[in-house]
């Protein structure tokens, strides 16, 4: 393998002494010790390895010579594919989270009937290609010498099963649970938040009253409940149903999301006469104007303008703040099988990231989903007024998610600037005029051009960064 050297660790990759994460841009390597080796081999031996390789639901890993990366540390080293988004999972929808539970307790079944198994049960351990979940850690897998219960078991709780669980029966989203903490939702605050007709179902008794109880009781107990439930007798069935009855629960739930502020509204319903053709086929043409890696949709609700690009780039990061809306996004993709387009529900006005250890673990939205072309369509009027942000520094983050961007400006006689603006009325706001736009855009951007649609009342615009 020819890795090109200069590999650096990647800052989320701390946790497990047995293996490491390293990139250089273009390649990611993955550093083993002997046990942690000894374990994927055990997964590339096991039949199911090159079957969810195929069906891109786990990520490929090759062996390869540790004099070639200037990676000395470590007795050996796979490669990978690089992914092209890194999400969290406080950036996921309800059934996001939900499938890429399903898919680490699938493997987990996978891998417990070819005689090995997982080490954790992190979602962090996933992440989406377009609509579909991959599981990523390969350095998770150890061959199973002796029956014991799933040493992930409880982090599945609380990252998984409990947020799915109060989201379900409650409305308080997992976006907030796991964006508050990275080790997600102990089983003791969840017995306490859900509902008492919750409590009592077949499943959620067992793994969550139950589970609270032992770990309340075990809380200060020196004794090695592994080994002892081991040596009582566990076996690999005893396990198999165990995780075959968790799937069924996860499975099950359902979240009643109702209505939301932007579930019956599209950025299309106010486009009068060929305003909508002309926006489409203008910010078409800039994305066919160079080639395109990536392009970020930057409040695409429903993915329409995502779809427009589509063909026009290796891959679309579809945002926006409504999870509702992306969740039916996510749901409308998955069940066309797309793999280009990944929605992810992020607030721009708070996205969150510099979370974990030193607040670098789990890096910022700015840090990881730049992209050769951004997309803000009838978005700035909502940020700059809505949220009190300068139109500057709206600007400035378009700047920072990438060189070239199309930006919609709803002029101040658009009726739903109108609306907005009369919304605030008695509270200080910031300038809001097509003139203060084009000075502070000419300041960072060159306008490359400019289109008024026939309605009156929008304008868009090609920026490139000034160099």
């Amino acid at each position: 393998m020819s890795s090109g050297g200069n590999f650096e660790r990647e800052v989320g990759s701390l946790h497990d002494p047995t293996s490491r994460v390293y990139s250089n841009g273009d390649s990611i390597l993955r550093g083993l010790s002997e046990s942690s080796a000894d374990g994927v081999r055990s997964l590339m031996d096991a039949p199911f390895f090159a079957r969810r390789v195929a069906d891109g639901s786990l990520i490929d890993a090759k062996f390869v010579d540790v004099p070639d990366s200037g990676i000395e540390e470590w007795s050996h080293l796979v490669s990978h594919r690089r992914l092209p988004v890194i999400s969290w999972p406080h950036e996921w929808s309800f059934s996001m989270l939900q499938d890429a539970a399903l898919l680490q307790l699938d493997i987990s079944l996978d891998a417990l009937a070819s005689g090995i198994s997982l080490k954790d049960g992190t979602p962090y351990n996933v992440q989406f290609e377009g609509s579909k979940p991959i599981f990523i850690d390969v350095g998770s897998f150890d061959r199973v010498t002796t029956p014991k219960p799933w040493l992930g078991y409880r982090q599945y709780c609380d990252m998984f099963l409990d947020p799915l669980l109060v989201q379900a029966y409650t409305g308080l989203p997992a976006r907030g649970v796991l964006r508050g903490s990275v080790r997600g939702l102990p089983a003791e605050i969840t017995r306490k938040l859900l509902p008492s007709r919750a409590k009592f179902r077949w499943g959620v008794f067992t793994n969550v009253i139950l589970h609270a109880w032992f770990s309340r009781r075990h809380k200060d107990d020196d004794s090695d409940v592994v080994t002892d439930i081991s040596k009582a007798g566990f076996s690999p069935a005893i396990a198999k149903a165990q995780l075959q009855k968790l799937r069924k629960l996860v499975a099950s739930l359902e979240w009643e999301s109702g209505a939301s502020v932007w579930s019956g509204y599209t950025d299309r319903e106010h486009y009068e006469g060929d305003d909508l053709p002309i926006k489409a086929k203008f910010v078409s043409e800039v994305a066919a104007s160079n080639p395109r890696d990536r392009v970020l949709d930057l409040g695409a609700n429903d993915g329409y303008f995502s779809q427009c690009v589509r063909d026009a780039a290796a891959h679309v990061i579809a945002v926006d703040n409504d999870e509702l809306v992306i969740d039916r996004l996510y749901k409308k993709l998955r069940s066309e099988g797309d793999t280009k387009i990944t929605p992810l529900c992020i607030d721009l006005s708070d996205p969150g990231g510099g979370l974990g250890w030193m607040g670098t673990q789990r890096t910022s939205m700015i840090d990881r989903l730049r992209s050769d072309l951004v997309l803000a369509l009838a978005l700035i009027h909502h940020v700059v007024i809505s949220d009190s942000v300068p139109i500057p520094m709206f600007l400035a983050m378009v700047k920072a998610l990438g060189d070239e961007a199309v930006v919609e400006f709803p002029c101040e006689d658009d009726p739903k600037v109108i609306r907005l603006i009369r919304n605030k009325a008695g509270q200080a706001t910031h300038p809001y005029s097509r003139a203060v736009f084009e000075v502070a855009a000419k300041e960072i951007f060159d306008i490359e051009r400019v289109t008024e649609l026939p309605s009156g009342t929008r304008v868009l615009y090609h920026l490139v960064v000034k160099k």
